[in-house]
């Protein structure tokens, strides 16, 4: 449990994206590319800390790291 605290750190701390918006402005989707960009970065970091995800094999990993992604998609749907 604590291995999964500590790797956590990694997404506790701010994110340093700039956009060039006002903050009533819509984003742009290069904007919306770079933050995922990042994001996907940062959980990448996260997850080569956890014991669990350095035991799986290349293909394994590739497809918890794509499954990630897309539940992060999903987490972005307008409702």
């Amino acid at each position: 449990m604590q291995e999964l605290v500590d790797a956590n750190r990694i997404l506790k701390t701010p994110m340093n994206v700039a956009c060039n918006v006002p903050s009533d402005a819509e984003i742009s989707f290069l904007d919306v590319v770079r933050i995922t960009d990042l994001a996907m970065r940062r959980i990448i970091s996260m997850v080569k800390m956890l014991s669990f995800f350095n035991e799986q094999t290349q293909s394994d990993k590739i497809a918890i790291l794509k499954g990630l992604f897309f539940i992060g998609l999903r987490s972005c749907k307008k409702k």
